[in-house]
């Protein structure tokens, strides 16, 4: 869709599979005794939250942002136990890719149990013909 320029996450997240919300946040860190020339420091640090599920705003809570993940919502538990708070923060080795295959893992094991579950459907039936 044309939406360049415009937040249209409503229009557009029927489009995605998966859709991510990034938040950059700020938090107040504590310098070094390398990064000081004398006296107590800090600097201010920016950090990034990647939402999976929809949140609302931290200061406006009546503003929700969009988010959402492939995973069936009855194995959803399993990527919030490795995700807790329905987000993650990305890192300098890793962040979207190790979701991404977090996701596919649940995923995945989730197709196992189906096929599982439909060779022994499959099985039922035979016997009873």
């Amino acid at each position: 869709p044309a939406i360049g320029g415009s937040a249209k996450t409503d229009a557009v997240q029927k489009y995605c599979g998966t859709l991510i919300h990034c938040e950059m946040y700020s938090r107040v860190a504590p310098m070094t005794t390398e990064q000081k020339q004398g006296g107590e420091m800090s600097t201010t640090e920016s950090k990034v939250r990647m939402w999976y599920k929809s949140h609302p705003d931290k200061d406006f809570p009546n503003i929700e942002y969009k988010a959402k993940t492939t995973v069936p919502a009855p194995e959803l538990h399993k990527l919030e136990k490795k995700y807790p708070g329905g987000f993650f923060v990305p890192g300098r080795e890793h962040g979207l890719d190790e979701f991404v295959k977090a996701q596919e893992d649940v995923i995945a094991g989730r197709t196992e149990d189906l096929e599982g579950w439909k060779v022994k459907v499959d099985e039922k039936f035979k016997e009873e013909k």
